[in-house]
């Protein structure tokens, strides 16, 4: 009669075992798709924020064909910026010539160097920046 009145907790400790042992691998579990969540929000503004320097580039290029970007006035050694609400675009000091998207990205183009000529387009989404550099 002993060894029965000692065994009346088994089961319920086996319960809360077993819930607890579940309870532990669905928080691991949701703690690995939480993290992929954000890697993937990561990425995806990584990916705009390129997109938009490469924009930037593709606007140089642009304006080079259109136009033949006279970088005469740029000094590279300051790093200047390229004006492109200028006809045609211009360097200027101001960093304020920024491009906005209409995804809400932007770009900022740098006029690096002379020989060869470089230019450095940077993108910026939420906060996530990616440079795209190009010379000829």
């Amino acid at each position: 009669m002993n060894i029965i009145k000692n065994k009346n907790g088994t089961a319920l400790m086996m319960a809360l075992l077993i819930l607890t042992s579940i309870l532990a691998v669905s928080l691991g579990a949701a703690k690995l798709v939480m993290s992929g969540l954000k890697m993937s929000g990561t990425q995806e503004r990584s990916a705009i924020a390129y997109f938009a320097a490469e924009a930037g580039i593709e606007r140089v290029l642009r304006e080079i064909r259109k136009n033949g970007f006279s970088a005469g006035d740029c000094d590279a050694a300051t790093n200047q910026y390229v004006d492109f609400s200028a006809d045609p675009a211009e360097c200027d000091s101001n960093d304020a010539h920024s491009e906005l998207l209409t995804n809400n990205a932007s770009f900022k183009v740098i006029y690096t160097s002379d020989s060869p000529r470089t230019f450095v387009s940077i993108g910026e989404y939420t906060g996530v920046r990616r440079v795209v550099e190009i010379s000829y």
